[in-house]
């Protein structure tokens, strides 16, 4: 009997008594109490679903593509979906074991950073990329070689476009969010920003950082967060190196190269605007604002700049101070006002008084938000500085996906489309002869 077979012992398929052998059971005495599953012991999301340790799937215990080790720092995909926020935002699989609310205080711990895993993962999904792998419809993936490494980027091109014809087309630089991808950018907001790049008939481009990230300035990442040690890539100088080689081998007007972005991409096309504006004609940062590393720095020339922001955006602080997760946890970077970036711009392009106002139409009055746009315009070689302010808007591009649970990254605006606002505003602006 001791060396039968059964399934469930120590290790599966090893040798082990049967559960059944009197035996066993004297040696072993009285079984001690079982404890109720989702017991006072155990976190409140978890103890609502009643289960602590969800069955992990054969291929799961093989090592196979649905395993990935437990870690007191990952809540379980049960409690995630209780949160309302898919396991697959956050690159969570099912049969992850979450712990549960222990002695000490560990509890409010495991809160804690379970809160502030739920707000990384609206950074990292910020480009709207929930795992799209495949190129979207409508791009091709081109590699371009930079500072010894490959990098990749996406291309689109619009209806009639020729190479080799004698049209030169406008270029307009995409850039992805912090976590996030040039596949899910262009699945998503680049959806519709392919479409207005089709109206306007202007060339999209969503290169992809390395990491999931782009170096945009803000040292306290480098300083607080990924180390001193952590590499600093130059993502100024490959997105400029990228953009002159489309203009020598795809038919790109130089005088007509423009970037947007959102979040950590909206930070980068502010850089470049700041330490290359002899490069880029205008760019349109969304939520974001210009950081406090790169006040100080004076624009080659004056450039034109579209922000898109919204005024309770719970990631980057409308009226300035520190980047944080729920305002929480290691500075990401301290940032300007909304007011205070507009004016480092407007004081380059020599841009004074007060700008038009006008209040957009509320096309969709449930999504609680209002936008209006101010523009000052007539400045140095046609510049123009401009703002859609987002009353109530939050982390989100305005007429794109509720991305992630409005708690989480606020409200999206559904009254005007950014991405035609966007390109609509590049058309209008292009580099003066030196």
């Amino acid at each position: 009997m001791a060396g039968a077979w059964r399934a469930g012992g120590p290790l599966h398929g090893q040798p082990g008594p049967l559960r059944d052998d009197p035996r066993q059971r004297a040696r072993r005495g009285p079984a001690p109490p079982r404890r109720r599953r989702g017991g006072p012991r155990a976190h409140p999301a978890l103890r609502a679903r009643g289960r602590l340790r969800p069955r992990r799937s054969a291929a799961g215990r093989e090592g196979g593509r649905n395993h990935r080790p437990s870690s007191p720092l990952e809540p379980s995909a049960r409690s995630l979906r209780r949160a309302a926020v898919p396991a697959k935002a956050l690159g969570l699989r099912r049969g992850l074991r979450a712990p549960g609310k222990r002695s000490g205080g560990r509890g409010s711990v495991y809160a804690t950073r379970l809160r502030l895993l739920l707000a990384g993962a609206a950074l990292c999904a910020l480009s709207a990329e929930v795992g799209c792998a495949s190129v979207p419809e409508g791009f091709e993936e081109r590699a371009f070689r930079y500072g010894g490494s490959e990098r990749r980027y996406l291309l689109h091109t619009p209806p009639g476009y020729r190479p080799d014809g004698p049209e030169r087309f406008p270029l307009v630089l995409a850039l992805h969010g912090g976590g996030g991808t040039a596949e899910g950018l262009a699945a998503a907001g680049g959806a519709s920003l392919r479409r207005a790049a089709d109206r306007h008939r202007m060339l999209l481009v969503c290169p992809q950082g390395i990491d999931r990230r782009w170096n945009d300035g803000r040292e306290e990442i480098f300083r607080r967060l990924l180390g001193p040690d952590a590499p600093r890539h130059d993502d100024a100088g490959f997105l400029v190196a990228l953009s002159r080689e489309l203009v020598r081998t795809h038919a790109v007007d130089p005088a007509r190269v423009y970037a947007t972005g959102i979040s950590n991409g909206g930070f980068m096309s502010l850089r470049l605007a700041v330490e290359h504006s002899d490069v880029f004609a205008a760019v349109a940062p969304v939520t974001a604002t210009l950081s406090v590393a790169l006040a100080g720095t004076r624009p080659l020339r004056p450039v034109s700049v579209l922000f898109v922001n919204g005024t309770e955006d719970p990631l980057v602080p409308y009226e300035g101070g520190h980047v944080r997760l729920f305002r929480r946890g290691r500075s990401r970077g301290r940032v300007l006002s909304t007011d205070a970036s507009l004016a480092f711009f407007r004081r380059r392009a020599g841009l004074e008084g007060p700008p038009t106002e006008e209040a957009l139409p509320d096309r969709d009055p449930t999504d609680g938000a209002r936008a209006t746009r101010l523009l000052w315009s007539g400045g140095e070689e046609g510049c123009e500085v401009a703002l859609l302010r987002v009353e109530g808007g939050g982390h989100t591009w305005p007429g794109g996906d509720q991305y992630l649970p409005e708690r989480l990254v606020g409200r999206v605006c559904r009254d005007f489309d950014a991405s035609e606002e966007i390109l609509s505003f590049f058309a209008r602006h292009r580099l003066q002869a030196p």
